[in-house]
């Protein structure tokens, strides 16, 4: 259902249909635009926000039909329609959508969000999830769903992580997080060592959070991943504090030089480089003795 096509659709005149314009243009806007999907039976990408253009619609689709039928049909859809789910049991979905939440809903429900001009994020996700309901008696329930949102937010394993540590800490976490993967049998998740991941790079702790969310609601497991990328991270992180402590000398530009010309030739830190020569120089007393002697 494109919106442009629908512009472009005849209006409809012929009086067996019209006098069901009256019951269309008397539902709300999203009830409207549920009735044109039910009517249509499937799952368009977009659909115009525009009564007069959606009536046209439910108006083609009943033209369709046996017209000893067209009412019992409307009616069935109508009744469906005002029952909708969503009417009472979506309060706790605030908008704009977290992104947690949104991603949370997104999985759930496995349907593109139907795309309507000047329409938010939550109307287009309860238009798409409101179909579904309808149409394929979908699970979970708006009910469930936010029993899982209410237990997942309470989750945060890395309020911990300062903004200035975010960009060096996710690479350890997103090789730590590639190790794993869902089993969809099971829906539990598997540890393997080689395991390739194709999600995208973290780049925020949001990002970090909602692969956790995916990956399990269970507090032990989520530590765990956590713990294990933290582990890494700190280690590296303490080795570069270590470096940077033992390197606190100053050196002529240089020697700065050619101390990186050798690291670079030898695939050795600049640190180890210097140990190895001290620890030479100490034991053959040949390079410092003679710079003393030719004084």
């Amino acid at each position: 259902m494109n919106p442009r096509q629908n512009r472009n659709q005849p209006k409809f005149t012929n009086r067996a249909i019209d006098k069901y314009a009256d019951q269309l243009k008397a539902l709300e806007m999203s009830q409207l635009m549920l009735t044109a999907m039910l009517l249509h039976r499937r799952h368009p990408r977009s659909l115009p926000n525009n009564k007069n253009e959606l009536t046209n619609i439910c108006l083609a689709e009943l033209g369709k039909t046996e017209v000893n039928e067209r009412q019992e049909i409307l009616t069935n859809i109508l009744n469906g329609v005002k029952d909708a789910p969503s009417t009472d049991s979506s309060a706790w979905i605030k908008t704009p959508i977290h992104p947690r939440l949104e991603a949370l809903l997104r999985r759930r429900v496995n349907k593109i969000w139907i795309d309507v001009e000047n329409t938010n994020d939550k109307q287009r996700f309860l238009l798409t999830y409101n179909y579904e309901f309808l149409t394929n008696k979908l699970s979970p329930t708006l009910t469930e769903l936010e029993k899982e949102w209410q237990q997942l937010s309470t989750l945060n394993e890395l309020d911990w992580l300062k903004k200035d540590d975010t960009t060096e800490f996710l690479k350890y976490f997103y090789k730590e997080h590639k190790k794993y993967k869902i089993d969809r049998n099971t829906n539990q998740p598997i540890f393997n060592e080689n395991q390739e991941s194709r999600s995208h790079v973290f780049t925020t702790a949001i990002d970090g959070l909602i692969w956790l969310d995916s990956f399990s609601p269970s507090k032990e497991l989520r530590k765990s991943v956590v713990g294990k990328a933290r582990m890494l991270w700190k280690q590296a992180k303490d080795r570069k504090t270590s470096e940077k402590k033992q390197k606190n000398f100053s050196l002529q530009a240089d020697v700065c030089e050619m101390l990186n010309k050798l690291s670079k030739e030898y695939g050795l830190t600049e640190t180890k480089i210097i140990e190895t020569l001290i620890k030479n120089e100490t034991e053959s007393e040949i390079y410092l003795s003679q710079l003393n002697t030719s004084k």
